[in-house]
């Protein structure tokens, strides 16, 4: 699959989309504020498992054969 012949679909706020849905909180669930801190941890872990599966994915394919048809 060609990731860079793929076109993006524009986006339609007012189409629902059920993996998506927005659940209505109850009044006694407050959500608490994000922090820069949390966010950078979050971006960090997220890069670092990134980085992980392309290490792995890279190993993958050194090891499978290369067959051209």
């Amino acid at each position: 699959m060609d990731v860079l012949a793929t076109q993006a679909q524009p986006f339609n706020p007012n189409k629902a989309d059920s993996k998506f849905s927005k659940k209505k909180k109850k009044s006694s669930e407050v959500s608490e504020p994000i922090s820069s801190t949390s966010l950078i941890d979050v971006a960090t872990l997220l890069g670092d498992n990134i980085r992980t599966i392309s290490l792995e994915l890279n190993i993958i394919l050194i090891k499978t054969p290369y067959h051209s048809t």
